[in-house]
């Protein structure tokens, strides 16, 4: 496990591209490109930490990985399945950190059991 002086450590670069970001006066896409290469930089340093992304969208709502914020009418879906992700949901290792924020299809020709 790691320290929180460790972890920290690891996230400093990533401070210093939002920094470098901020002051750019580059292009509106040069920046969407830069923060791409930002948030690929952060999923990299959380991957090496054992922090995972929560697969929700397209499959079967579940309570113990997703949160429902509402449902959405989605005839093109199978009932009670994630239709939408609002806010991705992590994990520690096995552990929770929070939920996958989701919509929930509302199939009207499935009847849900």
């Amino acid at each position: 496990d790691y320290a929180v002086g460790d972890v920290v450590e690891k996230f400093l670069p990533v401070l210093d591209h939002f920094e470098m970001a901020l002051k750019s006066t580059a292009t509106a896409d040069q920046l969407r490109s830069g923060v791409e290469l930002i948030v690929k930089q952060m999923e990299d340093v959380l991957r090496q930490l054992n922090v995972t992304a929560i697969t929700a969208l397209g499959l079967e709502f579940d309570p113990r990985h997703h949160e429902a914020l509402g449902s959405v009418e989605r005839p093109d879906l199978p009932d009670q399945h994630v239709a939408e992700e609002i806010r991705r949901g992590y994990k520690l290792r096995d552990k929770l950190l929070r939920p996958a924020l989701v919509r929930v299809a509302s199939n009207p020709n499935q009847k849900s059991e």
